[in-house]
C-alpha cells in the first residue's frame, strides 16, 4: 500500500514537473487562443440586436361591478399559445412585408420573430431580432399592428392593446463577448496542458538520472553538474 502511494507521488510529481518545464507553451496556446476568440467576437461575427413588444389580448372589463370574468381571465391566459401562433402566421408575415416593403420571404421573417407569454398572464411578448437594431425595432412594431388588426377577426375578440412598444436597442444581444472571451481562455489552457502532455508522451529522450535506471535498468555512475558562467 505505501509502495502504491509512493509511486502515485512520483507520477504527481512528474505531471507538475512537466507543467513546470512546457509553462511558456501552455501560456503561449492559451494566448493564441484569446486572441482569437477577440478577432472573431469584435470583427468578424456580425452582431445580433433585439427589440421586443407586449401585447395584451382580453376582454373588456364588465359593465356590472367593473370585475373581469375569472372564466374568461383563464381562457385567454391559455389561448396565450394561439396567440403566438397567428402572430408567426402568413397572414401577419405578409402584411408586414407589403407594408414595410421587405424583400424576404414570410418564413424569413417568421425566424427573426419569438412570442412567449409574460409569466402567467394574458400578455404576449413579441420579440424581433436583426443586425439592424432600427430595422428591429420597425418589424417588431409592426407585427404587433398586423397582429391586433387580424387577432380581431380571427378570434373575434374585442380587446387588444399595446401594453409597451418596441425601442430601439443600443446593445446586441449576440455575441457575448464576455462569455466568448471567458470560453476561449478555458478551451485554450486545456488545449495548451492537453498538446504538453502528448507531446510529452512521445518524447523517448533520456532527459534525466530517473530516466536512465527506469527505461535503461542500468545504474548510474555519476553525473555532470550543470555550470553557471
Amino acid at each position: 500500500m505505501e509502495t502504491q502511494n509512493f509511486e502515485q507521488e512520483i507520477d504527481l510529481r512528474e505531471y507538475l514537473g512537466i507543467l513546470r518545464r512546457r509553462w511558456w507553451m501552455i501560456a503561449l496556446i492559451t494566448l493564441m487562443a484569446l486572441l482569437l476568440t477577440v478577432i472573431y467576437s469584435f470583427f468578424i461575427v456580425t452582431p445580433i440586436y433585439e427589440s421586443a413588444t407586449t401585447v395584451m389580448v382580453s376582454s373588456p372589463v364588465s359593465a356590472t361591478g367593473g370585475t373581469v370574468d375569472m372564466n374568461e381571465l383563464n381562457l385567454n391566459r391559455r389561448l396565450a399559445e394561439t396567440y403566438g401562433e397567428i402572430v408567426r402566421s402568413r397572414r401577419v408575415a405578409n402584411q408586414v412585408i407589403t407594408e414595410m416593403n421587405l424583400d424576404m420571404l414570410p418564413g424569413e421573417l417568421n425566424n427573426k420573430v419569438q412570442v412567449s407569454q409574460v409569466r402567467d398572464t394574458e400578455f404576449i411578448r413579441i420579440s424581433v431580432t436583426d443586425p439592424n437594431p432600427t430595422m428591429a425595432t420597425a418589424i417588431a412594431n409592426n407585427i404587433a399592428e398586423a397582429f391586433k388588426d387580424n387577432v380581431v377577426e380571427i378570434m373575434n375578440v374585442d380587446n387588444v392593446s399595446t401594453l409597451d412598444e418596441a425601442v430601439t436597442p443600443n446593445n446586441p444581444v449576440s455575441p457575448n463577448k464576455t462569455l466568448n472571451i471567458a470560453i476561449g481562455m478555458v478551451l485554450g489552457l486545456m488545449l495548451g496542458v492537453f498538446i504538453v502532455f502528448i507531446r510529452e508522451y512521445f518524447d523517448n529522450t533520456i532527459k534525466t538520472k530517473d530516466d536512465v535506471a527506469r527505461y535503461l535498468e542500468l545504474p548510474v555512475l555519476g553525473s555532470i553538474p550543470v555550470m553557471e558562467d
